[in-house]
Parts: structure tokens; C-alpha cells; sequence
């Protein structure tokens, strides 16, 4: 990215802290201090503050469970195939719907194709 705002390419920062081009500053200036020249040095202060703003990485990895996983779930659970999914009672499909739904590290995409219920059906259950 940058080492800090004002050398960021994208930041409208050096607009409000200086050189006003394109940027409406007097909307937002007047909310740090009345005289202008007092809320820049504010606005400096406040956009330079250390803060504990993080970043949007994501910091732990998403579990995720395979198809075989699932199936093995499903199959110890209910002992059901869940390739024979569609034979069951109207009950026992949502039943087994609401609990895939609630396994973590799956998809409704993937226990949409796992089953062959579109995902609106599965989400209702």
C-alpha cells in the first residue's frame, strides 16, 4: 500500500489536508473545529492517530468440509446415502437439510449439489 495516508495514491487525504481539487472538504472539515484552519490540523491529528484498525485479511483460515465428509457425516448420523436423498419422507429431508445447514465449513452451494435440492429449498429448511 503506502507507508503512510498522505503518499497514498487513492486517499483523498492531501485534499482535505491541503490542496482542495475535487473534494467537498466543507462538509466534513467543519465537524473537527468551526475555523478552517484548526479543523485541518485536527483532521491531520485524528487520520494520524495509532489506532488498532486491521486490516481485511482474514486471520484464521475458513474450515471447510469435502463432499466425502459430509456424506460420511450424513451416513453415520442418519444412515442414509445421501445419493438416495430424495426417496425420504418430506420430514426426514428436513431434517437432514437443517442439519447440514447448521455443519460448519459447508456450503449451500455444496449441499446443493451433495443433494440435488436447489439452495432456495435448502436455505427454507
Amino acid at each position: 500500500m503506502a507507508d503512510d495516508i498522505a503518499s497514498y495514491k487513492w486517499s483523498s487525504y492531501k485534499e482535505y489536508a491541503s490542496k482542495k481539487k475535487i473534494v467537498d472538504v466543507d462538509f466534513v472539515l467543519p465537524l473537527f473545529d468551526k475555523e478552517m484552519d484548526k479543523a485541518i490540523e485536527k483532521f491531520k491529528k485524528f487520520n494520524n492517530e495509532p489506532n488498532k484498525d486491521q486490516c481485511l485479511d482474514l486471520l484464521e483460515k475458513r474450515k471447510t468440509l469435502s463432499d466425502k465428509e459430509i456424506k460420511n457425516l450424513v451416513l453415520k448420523k442418519y444412515h442414509l446415502d445421501l445419493a438416495l436423498f430424495h426417496n425420504r419422507s418430506p420430514q426426514m429431508q428436513a431434517e437432514v437439510l437443517k442439519y447440514l445447514k447448521e455443519l460448519d465449513g459447508s456450503s449451500l452451494r455444496q449441499l446443493s449439489r451433495l443433494t440435488g435440492f436447489t439452495i432456495n429449498k435448502i436455505f427454507r429448511a
